[in-house]
């Protein structure tokens, strides 16, 4: 994004990693779920299950695109370019990463809201309007969030 507000290409090492991208309000719905469980549990609510496993609030498998894809859905919505920085002297780094949520989802009853579709539009809206100088007071910054998080609600009730 950085590049991005600069006029500058984005760098980018692995264009073909495939990696699991979200949105931060994703993982961070997962936690208070699992907030919610473990005081229902400990309040001793009758009839709920037991909440002590560990849990990945990640997207769905289809949100695990290539790097390449990431940044070419990013130009979508803030135009600019991209260069191949890869060094093939580099460390190696993992080709496939992704999180297994259905611990998550099947205990909790959580699930992912933003696909990498929306989760990439509205990071790309953060940023941007945050880089334009448009939000220069933190009223304005907060107005922003809670917009975003008031749709990442709208959108969760609808999931």
């Amino acid at each position: 994004m950085r590049a991005l507000a600069q006029d500058q290409p984005i760098a980018v090492r692995n264009p073909k990693a495939t990696r699991p991208w979200q949105h931060v309000l994703d993982p961070l719905s997962g936690y208070l779920v699992l907030a919610e469980k473990v005081y229902d549990a400990l309040t001793d609510r009758p009839k709920l299950p037991r909440v002590a496993a560990a849990y990945n609030f990640g997207p769905w498998p289809t949100s695990n695109i290539a790097v390449a894809a990431l940044v070419e859905e990013i130009l979508r919505h803030w135009p600019g370019r991209w260069e191949d920085r890869g060094d093939p002297r580099a460390v190696h780094e993992a080709n496939l990463l992704g999180l297994a949520i259905e611990n998550a989802v099947n205990e909790l009853g959580w699930q992912p809201t933003w696909d990498v579709g929306a989760s990439v539009r509205h990071t790309v809206d953060w940023y941007r309007r945050s880089s334009e100088g448009g939000l220069t007071q933190p009223a304005a910054f907060q107005a922003l969030c809670q917009s975003q998080i008031a749709e990442f609600q709208t959108d969760s009730h609808r999931a």
